[in-house]
């Protein structure tokens, strides 16, 4: 399923080619299964998260392309789970034995994700990236919930002064 990402992004130049790019974001992650007959289960679990990739860009004639990958900490805001329907609400606080009917998971995850995109002259980019949370964020011990997704994200990035980097030169390579 689809969910959505709003958030800032920060991109700290090391050198030529390499960069810092760390963000906060609020997310919203969705996905559907149905089970062999007629149970369905859907989740929508919102998280607050600080990725910080360090990227490698290469220049091309209308801006620069990127790579890169890094650690990425979320924290679990809230969310709903449903079967067939019937909404629980989703409680971030550890909790493995609670009498309370809503779902509970653990509050921090922390994981890696990886990232490719293209960054514009004028500052505008497209970025498709892909994140596996390590920690099982489930409380239930029978249960192994690992966070994973993949995103695409437009924004712009813009310097101190309102305007975008510097036109870098085109690639070349030279033998």
């Amino acid at each position: 399923n689809h969910g959505l990402t709003g958030g800032l992004i920060l991109e700290i130049p090391v050198n030529s080619n390499f960069s810092l790019r760390p963000q906060m974001n609020f997310t919203a992650k969705n996905f559907f299964y149905r089970f062999i007959g007629e149970y369905s289960h859907e989740y929508e679990l919102t998280y607050f998260q600080v990725p910080v990739n360090l990227t490698y860009g290469f220049a091309s004639p209308f801006g620069k392309w990127y790579l890169g990958g890094g650690p990425i900490v979320s924290k679990g805001t809230g969310g709903w789970y449903s079967v067939n329907n019937v909404k629980t609400y989703v409680v971030y606080d550890g909790e493995s034995n609670s009498k309370s009917g809503d779902l509970h998971y653990r509050q921090l995850d922390f994981g890696v994700n990886g990232c490719a995109g293209f960054q514009s002259e004028q500052g505008v980019f497209v970025d498709v990236s892909y994140e596996y949370g390590l920690i099982n964020s489930s409380t239930d011990k029978s249960a192994d919930v690992h966070n994973k997704g993949l995103s695409v994200k437009v924004g712009y990035i813009a310097n101190r002064n309102g305007r975008t980097a510097k036109k870098e030169k085109p690639f070349n390579m030279e033998f």
